[in-house]
C-alpha cells in the first residue's frame, strides 16, 4: 500500500476498497518511493507499535518574519487611510455639538466635489497600477524571461505538481507527477494553477513563513503566477480558501537551493 497504492486499488483489494469508500474517493497517491524507502517506513511504523522509536526532533521555532517591502507599503497606506477616516468621523461628531443652519445647496455641492475628486483619484490609481499587474501579456513564457513552468492542480485535499498540464481527473493518472520540486536560487518560475473540483487557494510562503505570492485555483480556469525565488530554503504551499473539512491537510512545498 505504501509503495504501490494505485495497484491495490486497481486490483480491488477489499481493505483498500473499503477505505476508498469510507473517505469518499480520496485515494493515496503513488509517492514514487524506492524499495529501501518503503522498508524504512515500515520499520518506523513497527517501532512506533513496539515503543522503540526515538523521540522526535524538537520543532523548529521560526523568528517572526519581516514584511516584504511591498507588504510594508500596503500596510502603511492602510494605516494612513484609516487615520484619515477616523479624523473625518471625529470632526463630524464634534461638529454636532455646535448646532447651526446648513445650506443644503452648499452641502450637495461639497458632496459632488468630493465624489468627483474620489473618482479622479481612483482612476489615477488604476491607471498607475494596472499596467504593473503580474500577468502574462501573451502565452510565451520564454519571452517574459521565465526559467521554468510548473503546472499545479488542486483537489480535495492535495496539490498535484507536474511539468505537463493537468486539466481533468483523468490526467492525474496519465501525467507524470513531481513529488519533489527543487529550484535554484534566482529562478523565475511560472505556476499555472487550476483546480479539479472546488475553488482552492495557492499560497506560497518563504523560508521564514512570510507570504511570497498567492493566486486562486479555480475549476475550469488556469491562473498564472510568476515569481522569482532568490532566498534558499523550503517554501511551504498552503490552501488559502476553505475547501471542506480536510482543508487543514492541504499543503505542499518546494525547495530552493543555492545555485553553484
Amino acid at each position: 500500500m505504501i509503495g504501490e497504492p494505485d495497484a491495490l486499488i486497481a486490483e480491488g483489494d477489499p481493505v483498500v476498497t473499503q477505505l476508498v469508500e469510507r473517505y469518499k474517493g480520496i485515494v493515496m497517491p503513488r509517492l514514487g518511493l524506492e524499495a529501501g524507502q518503503v522498508e524504512a517506513i515500515v520499520a518506523h511504523l513497527r517501532g512506533i507499535d513496539a515503543g522503540t522509536v526515538a523521540p522526535a526532533a524538537p520543532a523548529v521555532v521560526y523568528a517572526k518574519p519581516e514584511m516584504m517591502p511591498s507588504q510594508a507599503r500596503v500596510w502603511h497606506v492602510f494605516l494612513l487611510i484609516s487615520a484619515v477616516i477616523v479624523l473625518v468621523f471625529a470632526a463630524v461628531a464634534l461638529s454636532t455639538a455646535r448646532p447651526r443652519e446648513v445650506s443644503v445647496a452648499r452641502a450637495y455641492g461639497l458632496r459632488k466635489a468630493l465624489f468627483l475628486s474620489a473618482m479622479v483619484a481612483a482612476i489615477g490609481v488604476l491607471a498607475t497600477t494596472l499596467p504593473r499587474t503580474p500577468y502574462a501579456a501573451d502565452a510565451s513564457a520564454a519571452a517574459a524571461g521565465v526559467d521554468r513552468i510548473i503546472y499545479v492542480a488542486g483537489r480535495q485535499f492535495e496539490f498535484i505538481w507536474s511539468d505537463e498540464p493537468i486539466v481533468s481527473a483523468e490526467d492525474v493518472g496519465r501525467v507524470p507527477r513531481l513529488h519533489q520540486v527543487e529550484l535554484a536560487t534566482g529562478t523565475t518560475v511560472e505556476f499555472r494553477v487550476t483546480s479539479l473540483d472546488v475553488t482552492h487557494g495557492f499560497g506560497l510562503y518563504g523560508p521564514q513563513r512570510q507570504i511570497v505570492a498567492q493566486t486562486q485555483a479555480m475549476p475550469g480556469y488556469v491562473n498564472r503566477l510568476r515569481v522569482r525565488l532568490d532566498a534558499p530554503g523550503e517554501y511551504p504551499v498552503l490552501c488559502l480558501e476553505y475547501c471542506a473539512a480536510g482543508h487543514h491537510r492541504m499543503r505542499s512545498s518546494l525547495t530552493v537551493r543555492r545555485a553553484p
